[in-house]
Order: structure tokens, then sequence, then C-alpha cells
């Protein structure tokens, strides 16, 4: 890649760097005519300064010097168009060039700064690729960089890609997901293909070849070809790469563990000016190649691990190098433990960065069994070659994973990445837990860190005073945006200067705590934000315990609050029913699924878990079912009585809805893999998938007795098929588990792979005295 230089208004290109690439800017412009551009040649001889063309390449220059930048690269003067292999690779790079940039310079030549708008509208924008073909605005090369700043022709500034993400939806037709760079790989590719349905080129072929950046892939340049077999053989180069990203879509994943799934989206980032050493220090680690690959965030809990991982995730995701993210969280099946860890980082690695799609397929395809075995290879060798600068794994609330063996085995798997994958980078949050410490202990100090609870009071101090200020003064515009009555609005001067200050030393030094009083105070159940902040405050002051205690249990008191008599019963009975489920489920159902598992009807699920809203959820954590402190209230939810009902309520869904072949796929060949996802989600609904995958998670913990003829089994015996005459002996149940365990272990992953072959094979090769093929 060449740079331009501009000193002392003489133009010059640099070396051709391979790598260690400095910082630059990058210009995207509208083409004029071939003559008045410069070129290659113009700058190496010190000519084209008459140009119309120069213009636009002096204004990048002094942009880029007033940014604080040396460098900077258009594309019509820093390559050779002369040499065939130049150019495709120029054409293979151009995109990640874009997306590489410090900054990048938008330069409309036919709109005036007095059009606005309204030229923006009349402007001539070309579809998204990574082209240098001379025709209009590549929309692609303003989008794909963070930085980008759009210019009119006499060198004004129009805004930038965030203020004008709707204008620019609109104009390019290309959705504002897309220009938030969020990953391509996630849009269709006939919705890809149709971004491009306007544009114009002067060479037939370039409609095919603007594409590579959008898709990912690259094939030779052969003009002269036309435009038609240059679509037919992109389209193969498509479908060679994009049949792997299926199978890899297959993959079982931790639904919920991304940083942007629906669990996660919701939850709060940094805000702007907070945490600056903090993610200074992070950003420094992330992207600088000479630092260590691992990165441990510590601290105690409630003191913003979590936030800082979303803001982390949520900006290296804009700048397109997030590889893949894991939070994980205690009590949530899947997200609970590693045993869908890797398939789930293997998923979004094929999904972030498609060129890892290939040799994902090709490792499961070489060893199938590897998915089970949650091994490294399935993201290591492929990530090796990913080009500069790295990517970042992000994994947070290592502490959550329930078991302490794989909290050590992970970092000691991770200590490895520098060497099998220097392509990417991992960063970790967790508590500060002995197997942890020990884990990076074992690494002999190759990692780098922070402590956050060893932060100066001083600036945690300053932070949660900054996000309280901020949410206050939400919380005050929307309450008076709400009510017409001036009488009933809050003066600019609520809180006071005091109340401010009794908030902060209540809240200090946990962000949690800081999140959790403002969602109390925002909510409108039990009164308005005035009302509310004066009851948090009047019961601080008569708490004898903890100022957490205080604060937490003015919560519960407000939901508790003005219910009486026979229907606040059935409230009451009704919440603890479905409060204690959602403690208790092993994952996330949404309403419906819920209340289709707890047999209630979906009116009352929902009306219930609009009321209680999101205040529950600290509390949860803060008290969790059995908690002394709120034993004697009459919210307490017995847990092992919840696990009970929940197992029983999987069983009713078992009887109902299993049944031999449910997917009528009939061959017993047939492969999971090729049996249509949406098929299985329509047969199998989410209440009966959680039903098979957890029945037995419940009933364990349930702590009830499995008796000879009791329901559970009754369940085996009709579900399971027992023969009839098994002798009703406890003795006799624990056989037939023990041999239900050798026989999954023996024939699991073809099992997995072809599912009904435990009806075929399975039982033909299973030990003639096996009792499950006694059973069948």
């Amino acid at each position: 890649m060449r740079l331009l230089q501009l000193q002392n208004g003489v133009l010059s290109l640099t070396r051709n760097f391979v790598d260690n690439i400095p910082p630059y800017a990058i210009l995207s412009h509208t083409w004029g005519e071939d003559e008045q551009e410069v070129t290659l040649q113009d700058v190496m001889q010190g000519k084209g300064k008459g140009k119309e063309g120069y213009r636009k390449i002096e204004f990048c220059g002094k942009q880029a010097t007033s940014d604080g930048l040396h460098y900077f690269w258009v594309d019509t003067c820093c390559i050779d168009k002369s040499s065939s292999a130049e150019l495709q690779e120029s054409l293979n790079s151009m995109f990640g060039w874009y997306q590489n940039a410090a900054k990048c310079y938008v330069y409309l030549a036919d709109v005036p700064r007095k059009a606005e708008v309204n030229g923006l509208r009349r402007a001539d924008w070309k579809p998204p690729g990574k082209q240098m073909v001379p025709s209009r605005l590549d929309t692609s090369r303003a989008t794909c960089s963070i930085n980008s700043r759009i210019f009119s022709c006499d060198r004004q500034k129009l805004g930038d890609k965030t203020s004008l993400e709707s204008l620019l939806s609109e104009i390019t037709k290309i959705p504002a997901m897309a220009l938030r760079n969020s990953h391509l790989s996630t849009f269709s590719v006939q919705e890809r293909m149709l971004w491009i349905k306007h544009r114009e080129t002067k060479k037939a072929e370039d409609m095919a070849y603007s594409l590579f950046g959008i898709f990912n892939v690259q094939i030779s340049l052969l003009y002269g070809e036309g435009e038609e077999r240059a679509f037919e053989r992109l389209r193969r180069e498509i479908d060679h790469h994009d049949n792997p990203r299926k199978v890899v879509k297959k993959l079982p994943i931790a639904h919920g563990a991304a940083f942007d799934s629906h669990a996660e989206e919701q939850n709060p980032t940094c805000l702007e000016g907070t945490r600056v050493d903090v993610r200074s220090h992070i950003s420094k680690w992330a992207d600088d190649p000479q630092t260590e690959a691992l990165f441990w965030l510590s601290g105690m809990a409630g003191t913003g691990k979590s936030t800082i991982s979303r803001t982390l995730a949520s900006s290296y995701d804009r700048r397109g190098r997030l590889a893949a993210s894991f939070f994980f969280k205690k009590g949530e099946a899947d997200r609970g433990g590693v045993s869908k860890f890797f398939t789930t980082i293997a998923a979004q690695l094929a999904q972030y960065i498609p060129a890892t799609a290939q040799h994902i397929h090709s490792t499961i395809s070489a060893d199938p069994v590897i998915v089970e075995k949650a091994m490294p290879p399935l993201i290591a060798s492929r990530a090796a070659r990913l080009p500069a600068p790295s990517y970042l794994i992000i994994v947070d609330a290592l502490d959550e994973c329930e078991v302490e063996k794989d909290m050590t085995l992970l970092i000691k798997l991770f200590s490895d990445i520098r060497q099998k994958a220097p392509g990417l980078k991992v960063f970790i949050t967790s508590r500060p837990e002995l197997p942890i410490r020990l884990g990076f202990k074992a690494t002999k100090g190759a990692y780098d860190k922070v402590i956050l609870h060893e932060i100066a009071d001083s600036v945690i101090k300053h932070d949660i005073t900054a996000f309280l200020a901020h949410e206050l003064e939400q919380i005050r515009h929307d309450y008076n945006e709400s009510v017409e009555e001036e009488e009933r609005q809050l003066p600019a001067s609520w809180p006071t200067q005091q109340d401010s200050q009794d908030l902060i030393k209540m809240t200090v030094p946990l962000f949690i705590s800081a999140a959790t009083v403002c969602l109390f105070i925002a909510d409108r159940v039990g009164g308005n934000p005035r009302k509310k902040l004066e009851k948090l405050l009047m019961n601080r002051a008569r708490a004898q315990g903890s100022k957490l205690d205080a604060m937490y249990l003015v919560v519960l008191e407000q939901l508790l609050a003005g219910l009486s008599g026979q229907y606040s019963q059935e409230v009451l009975a009704q919440s603890q029913k479905v409060v204690g489920s959602i403690v208790v489920l092993a994952s996330l159902l949404s309403p419906s699924a819920l209340a289709r598992l707890l047999d209630l009807p979906i009116e009352d699920v929902s009306d219930l878990l609009d009321l209680l809203h999101s205040t529950v959820a600290p509390i949860i954590s803060r008290f969790p079912p059995g908690s002394e402190t709120i034993r004697k209230e009459s919210i307490w939810i017995d847990q092992k009585r919840t696990h009970e009902q929940l197992a029983t309520n999987c069983f009713r869904i078992l009887k109902g809805s299993l049944r031999n072949d449910i997917c009528g796929v009939r061959h017993p060949g047939t492969e999971h893999s090729s049996i249509d996802t949406e098929k299985i989600s329509t047969i199998l609904p989410d209440e009966v998938q959680y039903a098979c995958e957890h029945w037995a998670y419940h009933l364990r913990e349930s702590g009830v007795d499995i008796l000879d003829g009791g329901e559970v089994h009754t369940f085996l015996s009709e579900h399971l098929r027992i023969v009839r005459n098994l002798v009703l002996a406890s003795s006799q149940i624990a056989r037939f588990l023990d041999d239900a365990i050798r026989f999954i272990l023996a024939f699991g992953p073809v099992i997995h792979q072809a599912p009904l072959q435990v009806y075929s094979s399975a039982l033909i090769f299973a030990p003639q005295n096996s009792i499950i093929r006694l059973s069948f």
C-alpha cells in the first residue's frame, strides 16, 4: 500500500508498505474525466497540478494534516493501474484499506455547501463496492470506515456518517444497520445484490468486480468477458464461500451469549467521558500488535466489568474488528458452561470474518466429533492468517462459568493464542476468583490487566457522579414531557445538590447500584420521580443494615405496596410462579414460550412482566431465592418447589409433543445438518426444545426422590419405551440409567449426525444384553 504526503505544497509517494502501515486518511470521491484525474505517474514525475482532480487530493492532504495525520491515500494516484497484478491486489485489499483508515473524507464534487440536504439527495451516489472504476461516489468506501466525514465541493463539512445516517440510507437504499458497520454477512446475498441496482460503471465488468468487498470474495479480472460472464463467475465464487457459512450456521451455539443478542442488547454501555483511563488502556493494548495477546479486566461484583465489555464489543464491532463475544451467565444453561463455548465462538468468527468459514467447515468435515470436543482447532489455524490489525474475542464474566476447572482451562487455551492464531487477541473479564487467579498466574505474566476495584476512589466517584447526573436529567426530561400541568413538572433544580450527593454516597463504588437507583426512580409505579427519590433517601436514613440493603429493600417494598385482599393473593401466587420460574430457568424463554411451559394465558404472563419491569433483575442478584433478608416477605420464592413445578411442566409438554421421527425425514441415514432449521423450529417450538434439554436439570435441582411407579418412572416407561415387564425396583431404574449413559457415550456422535440412527444402527450394534436394546 503506497501512501501520499503533502509537505510544503509538494505531493510525494511513500514506499510500498507491506505491514506496519502508519495511520492514514483516505478519500472517497466523485470521479471526473480520465484525463483530469491525477495518476501515479503524474505524482512520480511532479506533474498534475493543473488537472481538476488535483484539487481534491490537495484537500485530502490538508484535511489529514489538520487531523494530525502525516499520510493519506487516494485511489487515482496510489495504484499503478498499468500493472494487472497490482490492480488485482488493490481490488482485493481496498475494502480493508477503507475499514482501517484513521479518517475517511467523502468529497462530493457536485454538492455545494448551500445545497445541504437537498444537494445530497441530488448527488450521484454509487452503491457499495471496493473498485477503482471511474464512476460516482462509492458509498461503501464512505460507510465501511467508522470515521467518515462528508464534505461539499467547497470543502465545507456537511456532517458525518452518524449524523447523516438516515439520509444516507434513504439516498443509497442501503439499510441503516449496514451503514453502522454491521457485518455484511448478516445480510442475505439477494439483499446485498440489490444495493448495486442503480449503479453505473464505465466498464461493464466492473458491475461485478465492484462487489468484491461486499461479499468478501475475489475473482481474477478479465476485462472483455462482459458483464454477464463476470457475474456468473462471481456468483459461483459467492456460492463456494456461502456453502461453508451455511454449514457453520448450524453449529450448536449458546443463545444470548453474544454482546448484541436480544438478552444483552438492552444492557448499558459506558457513558461518554466515563471510564476514560481504563478504556484508553484497553484500546492501546488492542491496537498495538506488540502487546500481549491476553488481557484480564478484574473487578469485584458491581464494578462495571460487563458495561466495559459491551462498550468495547460495540466499538470494535463498528470498526469491523470484533471476532466474537461470549457473555457467561450462571444458571442460563449454555451460557453457564463451556459445552457450546468454542462452537459459539467459531460460528461468530465465520459470520464476522467470512474468510474463516471455509477453514471451520473443513475442520468439521475432517472430524465431525470435534464439535463435541469443543476444541480450539475450530478457531485457530485460519485465524493465524488474519490480516493486521488484530481482531478481538471478548469473554465476559468468566467467573460465572459453573465448573471451576473450565475457567482455568479457557485461560490456558487462550494463553497460547499468540502462537496458534497471532491475528487474534482475547479480552477477559471476571471477579478475582481463585481458579481464575491461578489460571492467569500459570501464564507467567503473559497478559495485560486492569484491576477495577483498585482504581482510585476519586476516579470511580467522578464516573458515578457523571452517570447519575446524566440519567437523572433524562428522567426529569422524560417525566416533564409526559405531564402537561406546569405545577406537576420537575424544576431544573431537581434533584437538589444535597440529594445528588446523598445518592452518590449511597451508590459509590458500585455502578450496578447507581443503575438500579435510576431504574427505580424512573419507574412511575408508586409515584413520580420526586416521591421515589424521597422514599429512597428516607429509607437510607432509617436503615440499620448496609446501604445496599437499604436501597434494594425499598424497591422490594414498592413492588409489594398496595396489594391486599383475595385479588392480591392471586397476583402474588401467580407472580411467585412466573418470577420464580424466570429465576431458575436454565435458559431464557420468550414470554409466549414461558406461558406455554407454565400452562398460563400469555396475557397474564405479559401483564405481570410489564408490572415487574426491569427493577427485578438487580434484586434477584442481590437477594437470591432463599435469602434470609427477604424470607419473611410474601414474595419469597421456594427454589426447590419451583424446580419441581418446572420438571412437572416439562413432562407435560413432552408427553403431548414427542413422537417417532418427529420431523418426518423417514430415512434413517438423513443427517441432522440437512434438516431445515426453520422446520425444526416449527415442529419443536421453544418450550418443547427447552423441556427436552432441561427436564433432568429441574428434576435434579428439585431434590425430589425418584420412586418406582412415580411420575419419572412413568415418563421413562411411556416415552423411552421401557419393556412393560421391567421389574419395578430402584436397582432396575439405576441399571437402566447406567446403560443409557453407556449407550449415549458410544453412539452419541452418530445420533447427532443422523438422529434416526438411534432406532436402527445404534440399537443393532448395542450389546445383546443392553437394557436399552431390549427396551425397543
